[in-house]
């Protein structure tokens, strides 16, 4: 622990970018280290974008390295510089104060619950993340109001001692809106989703009709899923104009009719994103695009890709039956044939090309913000 807390004190007295890898827990934490002393941490985070997002504090205990150069640092560190100068917006909070003599926790929570602020807490030998309000302190436990975005009649009261707590994330875009909607007039409603064929695409027509938010999945897992509203619906394909998890346009998305598992139009965590989009006070950033118009007479899929080759865009592809997508950029396109070069995620100079059927795509994501920066970035280097 001594030559972590040595590392973490030159990142704050040399103010450098760092990663921290966590012992349990594979979440990574980019940033710049704010506060420090021998009971933990507290660093100002980013986003993907390089927008500011936030502020972690982890105990020294659960910190298992401490990262100063590597790729995804310095594509952080262009991430951050191209938000600032491409006046990417963020909503900053008013920061907390600490005292670096005295433990950071104890102060922490004190103010969390002078503010009443949503947190996101990891607490020891437990494989899950909390969200939620810290309502009090005794001496030996603290009460822990959960808040469950998904299902507002989840409202569990937890006790635990501040020895379990290993890391709490606060003032981040998410959590600051979910602090505001936990103050709006929650009123739960009962999940309405479609699962059949006819269903699904009856639902899809009406939502297009009523530009209304939906959710889509193509998988029997609850945790993957795209929220949305229908742009363009064909016989076979539908365009879903996405929203993020902070209620900002998160680019579009390219779908096989056939692959579609479910869809929902009520739940608790559409609510959720509606009052985070009315929130916002910005719904995309200035580099995006969220208004463009698909033909639905044509084949979209070929549509899509063409355009893709032609102005070298980035794009993710997802082959049916296959978990991962690829992401990288089309260097050929036939009637039945895609050849794509591969952007491998570890290595974005270990590029592979692949030739792939355009009957096994399923799903074509595409003017996303991971795209557009991964595109600035290959392009500064001249890669692209």
């Amino acid at each position: 622990m001594n030559s972590i807390l040595t590392e973490l004190q030159t990142a704050q007295r040399e103010h450098l970018l760092i990663n921290l890898y966590q012992t349990a827990h594979d979440v990574i934490y980019t940033g710049y280290v704010t506060e420090l002393n021998e009971s933990g941490v507290i660093m100002q985070t980013f986003d993907d974008a390089g927008l500011q997002d936030g502020l972690v504090f982890l105990a020294l205990n659960v910190i298992e390295a401490v990262e100063f150069d590597s790729d995804d640092l310095d594509s952080m560190a262009y991430r951050i510089q191209n938000a600032q100068q491409a006046h990417f917006v963020t909503s900053l909070q008013a920061p907390f104060k600490f005292t670096g003599q005295q433990d950071l926790l104890p102060q922490l929570i004190q103010q969390a619950i002078k503010r009443q602020t949503m947190v996101l807490l990891v607490l020891k030998d437990r494989d899950m993340y909390l969200e939620g309000t810290i309502q009090a302190q005794t001496s030996v436990t603290i009460d822990f109001h959960v808040f469950d975005k998904f299902d507002y009649t989840n409202q569990t009261i937890l006790s635990f001692t501040t020895e379990q707590i290993q890391v709490i994330e606060f003032l981040g875009k998410e959590l600051t809106l979910e602090g505001a909607l936990v103050k709006s007039n929650l009123v739960h409603q009962a999940t309405k989703q479609e699962t059949t064929t006819l269903a699904i695409v009856a639902t899809l027509h009406q939502a297009q009709k009523r530009h209304q938010l939906i959710s889509l999945s193509t998988s029997d897992d609850d945790d993957l899923f795209f929220v949305g509203w229908v742009n363009t619906l064909t016989n076979t394909s539908v365009v879903i104009n996405l929203v993020d998890m902070n209620g900002q346009f998160g680019g579009y998305v390219l779908m096989q009719l056939e692959t579609l598992q479910q869809v929902t139009e009520i739940s608790d965590y559409l609510q959720t994103i509606a009052f985070f989009i009315r929130r916002n006070v910005l719904f995309k950033q200035p580099v995006l695009n969220d208004e463009r118009l698909f033909d639905p007479t044509v084949d979209l899929f070929q549509t899509v890709l063409q355009q893709a080759q032609y102005f070298k865009r980035i794009i993710r592809v997802k082959l049916i039956n296959e978990d991962e997508g690829l992401v990288g950029v089309p260097t050929d396109l036939n009637a039945d044939q895609l050849t794509f070069k591969i952007l491998a995620s570890d290595d974005e100079e270990d590029l592979d090309t692949v030739a792939v059927p355009l009957v096994a795509i399923s799903e074509i994501a595409f003017d996303y913000m991971d795209a557009y920066l991964l595109e600035q970035e290959l392009k500064a280097t001249g890669d692209l």
